[in-house]
């Protein structure tokens, strides 16, 4: 997909959700994982030119190695310069 065109690419990921384990289960520290998550997605509100705008836990997953993945682009905002 060509990023120009707004368009989300879609893979897959390898993770859980809230309900199917925790982070004590994964690799690295789970105070880290969910900082940078939370990081990550102020960075796309304040630096991309569209953010996911329905940040809750279901629509998180944990991937294997510590990493949050955000899943269910379903509402997507955008902020005016």
């Amino acid at each position: 997909a060509n990023p120009d065109n707004g368009a989300i690419v879609r893979r897959p990921i390898d993770g859980f959700g809230r309900d199917k384990g925790s982070l004590k289960g994964t690799q690295g520290n789970p105070e880290e994982t969910l900082i940078n998550a939370l990081n990550t997605w102020f960075g796309s509100v304040y630096g991309a030119e569209s953010f996911h705008a329905d940040v809750h836990a279901g629509n998180l997953l944990v991937l294997n190695d510590g990493r949050v993945g955000f899943i269910d682009f379903g509402i997507v905002g955008r902020i005016s310069p």
